[in-house]
């Protein structure tokens, strides 16, 4: 059994030396040697696909800065009432008493070349005078003379006529408690008179009431 295996083996080999001796001898090729990969700093690994994406990249947010610590109020002391303003005492005088219309003073203020100054609806005859005198300085020329002939009366109609013939010429006043009543008088002094009635005629707005009543009419 020995003698079997043993030589079993050494046929195995002879038969391998003679296939070994039937192939040429195969000349080694040389190493091949890849070159060295260029320097790469902090290169980033491969992105895989199935790999999640990173994350968005976001700045930081911005730090608001502490709020200013203002200090507490101080406490004041309460304002000062300023004390009440004295009202001086009131310059205007006071109202006049209600009179009766009739009681109400006109006065005119003339000269002879036909210049009049009225007033009318005054408390006082004298205040009334005074205004008729200063009426017709502003509008004669013969000022002084305005002051000689001056006509006042209350609850009455006056009407202011100028007359002339030739080189003689005068003004008139005439009065009356009604309109009717002063007119009849004017018409009977032209008449009378050394001018006569169609030389004689009423000045412009020579006719009106002591109390005013001519304005509502």
């Amino acid at each position: 059994m020995f003698w079997r295996i043993a030589t079993s083996i050494v046929f195995v080999m002879l038969v391998f030396a003679g296939v070994q001796a039937q192939q040429p001898p195969q000349t080694p090729e040389p190493p091949i040697t890849a070159p060295p990969p260029p320097d790469k700093q902090d290169e980033a690994p491969p992105i895989s696909q199935d790999a999640p994406p990173p994350p968005e990249q976001r700045p930081p947010p911005e730090q608001q800065p502490p709020p200013e610590q203002q200090p507490p109020p101080e406490q004041q002391p309460p304002p000062m009432q300023e004390p009440p303003a004295l009202q001086p005492p009131s310059m205007q005088p006071p109202p006049r008493a209600q009179i009766n219309p009739a009681q109400r003073c006109g006065a005119v203020a003339y000269t002879a070349d036909g210049a009049f100054g009225g007033a009318f609806g005054i408390d006082s005859c004298e205040e009334a005078e005074r205004l008729a005198i200063d009426e017709c300085r502003r509008e004669s020329t013969d000022k002084a003379d305005c002051s000689r002939g001056v006509v006042r009366r209350t609850d009455s109609w006056f009407l202011v006529q100028f007359c002339r013939r030739g080189g003689s010429w005068g003004t008139h006043v005439s009065t009356g408690r009604t309109m009717a009543e002063v007119n009849q008088a004017a018409a009977q002094y032209a008449r009378s008179s050394q001018y006569g009635a169609d030389n004689c005629r009423m000045v412009p707005n020579g006719l009106f009431h002591s109390a005013g009543l001519h304005t509502k009419m």
